[in-house]
């Protein structure tokens, strides 16, 4: 009897051991990453027109898992025209899933401290830099 219960002790850490364990490796969620406001601009000067032309993009990410898209035309440091844009989001390290009525767009999104690189399916690159 002893040594049945010595065997049960001995096997019951290892039992709880095996079954704490998951073949598949469930994803990731890296969402709350990104919450905040995050801003990037763009801007070309012509010398001889004497103008300068920019495109300020900001994200704004809730802890919700809403975001806001909004993008500013400017001439010269004027505001000529902005668009927003609203969607759900998730993001699992490397891909960043927005969907807007029913549509879902997944753009290559990378991630590093305060820089967030977004990569459009176009290939346009813009670095955004947490405020």
């Amino acid at each position: 009897m002893k040594k049945l219960l010595t065997l049960i002790l001995m096997l019951l850490p290892m039992v709880a051991v095996l079954t704490g364990c998951n073949d598949k490796d469930e994803p990731v969620d890296y969402s709350s990453k990104l919450v905040g406001t995050w801003v990037a601009e763009r801007s070309t000067t012509n010398e001889n027109l004497n103008m300068t032309v920019s495109i300020e993009s900001i994200w704004a990410f809730k802890n919700t898992g809403n975001c806001t898209w909004t993008i500013y035309s400017k001439l010269n440091g004027k505001v000529i025209e902005s668009r927003e844009n609203s969607y759900k989001y998730s993001y699992n390290g490397n891909e960043l899933s927005l969907t807007a009525n029913g549509q879902t767009s997944k753009l290559s999104a990378v991630l590093k401290g305060n820089t967030l690189t977004i990569i459009t399916n176009e290939g346009t690159t813009l670095t955004h830099y947490k405020r």
